[in-house]
């Protein structure tokens, strides 16, 4: 059997934690871009009302070096993406005229007028249909950082 000796050179040490913090930051730096990538392509398939709250409340949020979160502050966010029972009946013209100034102010969508209470609105999953336009776009990010690894 053989043996492999190993000694510490100091002047390589600085060198190896310079390139780890480099790459690093770096992948730092693609997971910004990455969760950013992610929003924008959210932005093209948001149901957006006049208000834009659905949009403009769109978050990513960072979690340390490689974490990031895309999340919405939109209480209506979940009711959205999930759908809800559409309840009623609407009693007066003005609860009416508020219902569907609110639809499509604030939450940027639209019924079929249906009549009575436990009617369902089916659901717009538009974060994963966002999620699935980005991939080319994320696939492209990923290969550059991959690219700056191998140094090519």
């Amino acid at each position: 059997m053989g043996s492999i000796n190993t000694t510490k050179n100091e002047d390589i040490t600085p060198d190896l934690i310079s390139l780890i913090g480099d790459v690093k930051d770096e992948g730092s730096n693609m997971m910004d871009d990455i969760g950013d990538i992610y929003k924008n392509a959210m932005q093209d398939v948001t149901p957006i009302g006049d208000t834009q709250q659905l949009w403009s409340l769109t978050l990513v949020e960072s979690f340390g070096d490689m974490d990031r979160y895309i999340s919405s502050e939109a209480d209506y966010f979940d009711p959205v993406v999930d759908g809800h029972i559409v309840y009623g009946p609407i009693f007066s013209d003005l609860q009416r005229r508020w219902w569907f100034w609110y639809l499509n102010a604030v939450l940027g969508g639209d019924y079929d007028v249906k009549v009575g209470a436990g009617n369902k609105m089916e659901g717009n999953d538009y974060p994963s249909e966002a999620f699935d336009n980005a991939d080319a776009d994320v696939t492209a990010r990923v290969n550059e950082f991959l690219d700056y690894l191998v140094g090519d």
